[in-house]
């Protein structure tokens, strides 16, 4: 999908089989020029190519349709993809995205998603850094399905590729604010030229700052604000007529008070818990009468704060050697990311609460009182990380020849990770398994060479084929700190390696010139690591969790129809993962809570993708976007229960003290059967009449429920919601570009989640709360842009 401005053409573009029989029906009658809609190309398959002619499933995001939907970072991405979902939780390192239902969402700072984010051509390695500001962007792609073969280790459900703008040919300047009655108030500007005839530059920054929107009872202020601020420098140098580098810093800064989560159901309030020992009605009675469906209230007095710099520097070298091109893309990444929270969501001195001959912090009664950051006696957590990644990338472009064409590559990248993880529960705390502190060192390198062929068999038909070979090590160091026993800490270090070789195979047919059939094959990997939250770790038992795999089918059309007035994507797909990684949080028959990311088993994910753009007449555009997706759990004999969960709704006790469910055939948490997206754009031209043309914009998503629960609590599951956004607004073109416009989001202030947090082990009573989205009610607002 891509918001395109009406361009005039009299290139003729391919028709689709569906409609071949229409095609002589459909054929302009003159030869008059008509509005068609603009080519849009990509680097889905790491060379230039016109979108509609990669057999692969993706939509591609233009900067109109960031503005038109109402996205202020990656995660605001689902509002543009049906397939794409987004799991929102307290911690941004284990929140992330799902294609097609699949996605990986765990503790371990060892493990890296299965959606890959790749910015500039550099993927980022952990969790929390694809939450990222999209300023200054030139397109967003969004690959579907496992793009292991060209895309590596962590693309097992599919890629997110952020392309930024470069360097221009002609000085160019422009500056943007955004004003919103919720206080967000966001200015941005670039530049851009020549400094010689072979030398040219791009800086652009921007500061981003919005109130926050979660009402805190306990000082009266407003939580989940943020401010951000961020430069992006390109520098492009053009050496010879065969050889050019490129060059790239990237520094963001980001500070939020993120998330706070609200109750918004507690099965019984007199019997609800704080930290399973504490009555609700004493510990927060004031939050009481605000749990509800679309509470926005909490009472804290640790006020939530992730904090984070991330910086990447990168050299891109190419070479035109004999109509072929030679990649160099050399990159460093840095990502410095610090969150604190607490767990108790109370203003109450959990800690000093009476228990035992003592207190819960002091269950003995020795009347030491225990170290605790926490303002009031509450339970805090800290969570430090700092992430170091370098990644050498060689690629061999053939040039497209009446055979084919092909790209050969080499890849190395290695991660190291130092992470410091502070949980401080004293007294009963440590003897439940609530009480963590460790420190860990997580090395993951890996080396594969990669490459894809294409041959032209006769006029209509291409044969794609692409294998992987990939070599990797992991290495494991962990501390755990006996903080408040008093005892050694312990030390353990594991090492592993493995190797993988994958493919794909992809057949086209253009079965009319304006349309082509593909059928794509293709096989996933996401790697095994050694899980940082795993409570064998300190026994000297730990296996590293193993790799995830999987195995996809797609079918599809693709069409540019009716005189290249309106462009269309239709793809069926199936999908098998073997092993799928997730989350276990675990809590005994003897109630103590231990963490760990474990191979589930299989999962299945099927359904049918549609994206289509239609220019109907020269000024109204329609964009429609759908998807249906079923993605199913296969096998998974031992789930961890819901809470409360009893024997005739299927949670079996285990001999090892540990309940469990089989989840075969149920459905995987946080996918919506159906999705779907719409938009229209009509732009009233000046003709001489207005100082510039006037545009209207009419956007919707609508989504369908889900539940945020692997276990599928009953009350995990969220209702179907739909966003409406609106703009309108004038663009002026001259010596002076402008644009106003004035836009309102969520118009039918359909009150929605951005997830949802099972609460119920620490109430010991069925409890949800909620994550408060920014456009959880509607808000209006300005944009002004400036050009030369």
């Amino acid at each position: 999908m891509s918001l395109s401005t009406p361009s005039v053409s009299m290139r003729a573009k391919p028709l689709a089989c569906i409609v071949a029989a229409l095609h002589a029906f459909t054929a302009p009658s003159t030869l008059a020029q008509q509005a068609t809609l603009e080519e849009v190309i990509v680097t889905a398959q790491k060379r230039e190519q016109n979108m509609m002619d990669v057999p692969v499933a993706l939509t591609a995001v233009s900067t109109r349709d960031l503005q038109v939907y109402g996205v202020r970072d990656t995660a605001d991405l689902t509002k543009l993809s049906p397939s794409l979902t987004y799991d929102q939780t307290t911690l941004a390192q284990n929140s992330g995205f799902r294609i097609r239902g699949i996605g990986t969402v765990v503790y371990s700072v060892s493990a890296e998603s299965a959606v890959a984010v790749v910015i500039d051509d550099v993927a980022t390695s952990q969790a929390g850094q694809a939450l990222a500001d999209l300023t200054d962007i030139e397109r967003v792609e969004i690959l579907r399905g496992p793009q292991s073969t060209l895309f590596g280790r962590n693309a097992s459900a599919g890629v997110i590729n952020v392309v930024t703008r470069g360097p221009t040919s002609e000085f160019e300047a422009n500056a943007e604010l955004t004003f919103t009655d919720d206080n967000q108030e966001k200015i941005s500007a670039s530049i851009s030229g020549p400094i010689s005839n072979a030398l040219a530059y791009r800086l652009s920054g921007y500061h981003d700052e919005i109130d926050g929107w979660v009402n805190n009872l306990h000082d009266g202020d407003e939580l989940d604000g943020s401010r951000r601020w961020g430069v992006n420098g390109r520098l492009d140098w053009d050496l010879s007529d065969t050889f050019s580098l490129d060059f790239q810093a990237k520094y963001d800064d980001s500070y939020s008070e993120c998330c706070s989560p609200a109750f918004t159901y507690i099965e019984d309030v007199e019997q609800a818990k704080v930290l399973t020992v504490v009555p609700l009605t004493e510990a927060a009675p004031e939050i009481i009468p605000y749990v509800d469906d679309e509470s926005t209230t909490v009472v804290i007095d640790d006020r939530p704060e992730a904090d984070s710099e991330n910086l990447q520097l990168s050299m891109k070298a190419s070479w035109d050697i004999q109509d072929h091109s030679l990649l160099s893309i050399t990159a460093y990444n840095n990502w410095d990311h610090s969150e604190f929270n607490e767990l108790d969501t109370t203003a109450y001195p959990v800690m000093s609460y009476p228990f035992g001959n003592g207190t819960l912090g002091d269950p003995l009664g020795t009347g030491i009182e225990p170290y605790n950051p926490a303002v009031n006696g509450g339970v805090v957590q800290l969570n430090l990380l700092d992430v170091d990644s370098v990644s050498q990338e060689f690629r061999l472009l053939s040039p497209d020849a009446a055979w084919g064409n092909y790209i050969a590559g080499l890849y190395y990248s290695n991660m190291d990770a130092d992470r410091q993880f502070d949980r401080w529960a004293p007294g009963l705390g440590v003897a439940a398994g609530l009480d963590a502190h460790n420190l860990s060192n997580n090395v993951v390198s890996s080396l594969s060479a990669f490459g894809q062929v294409t041959w032209n068999i006769g006029e209509r038909s291409r044969l794609t084929l692409g294998g992987r070979y990939q070599y990797e090590e992991i290495e494991f160091d962990l501390t755990n700190v006996d903080f408040y026993g008093g005892g050694p800490d312990t030390d353990v270090s594991y090492e592993d390696d493995d190797n993988i070789a994958l493919g794909s195979v992809a057949y086209q047919y253009d079965v009319s010139e304006d349309g082509m059939l593909f059928f794509r094959y293709a096989q996933g990997h996401k790697g095994q690591f050694f899980d940082a939250a795993a409570s064998t770790a300190f026994t000297g038992e730990l296996e590293p969790v193993e790799k995830e795999s999987s195995d996809a089918f797609e079918l599809g059309y693709k069409a540019e129809l009716f005189d290249n007035t309106m462009r269309l994507e239709l793809v069926g797909f199936y999908t098998l993962y073997d092993d799928y990684q997730a989350q276990q949080t675990t809590v005994t028959d003897a109630g103590a809570i231990t963490f760990s990311t474990e191979n589930v088993g299989e999962l299945e994910t099927y359904g049918i993708e549609i994206d289509s753009t239609t220019l109907i007449g020269d000024n109204f555009t329609l964009q429609l976007a759908a998807a249906w997706v079923d993605a199913t759990i296969k096998e998974y004999p031992d789930a961890e229960c819901y809470f409360g969960q009893t024997l005739e709704e299927g949670c079996v006790p285990g001999d090892n003290g540990i309940s469990t469910q089989d989840l075969a055939g149920e459905d995987l948490q946080n996918s919506p059967d159906f999705k779907y997206n719409i938009a229209g754009t009509y732009v009233w031209p000046a003709n001489n009449k207005l100082p510039g043309d006037v545009f209207a914009n009419l956007s919707y998503s609508w989504t369908d429920k889900v539940n945020h629960d692997l276990q599928l609590a009953p009350w995990m599951e969220a209702d179907s919601y739909g966003v409406l956004n609106l703009s309108l607004g004038m663009d002026v073109e001259g010596d002076i570009n402008y644009a106003v416009t004035l836009f309102a989001n969520n118009l039918l202030d359909d009150n929605y989640d951005s997830g949802l947090l099972d609460s119920s082990q620490a109430a010991s009573v069925e409890a949800t709360s909620r994550f408060v989205p920014r456009d959880y009610e509607r808000y209006f607002g300005v944009r002004l842009k400036v050009g030369l």
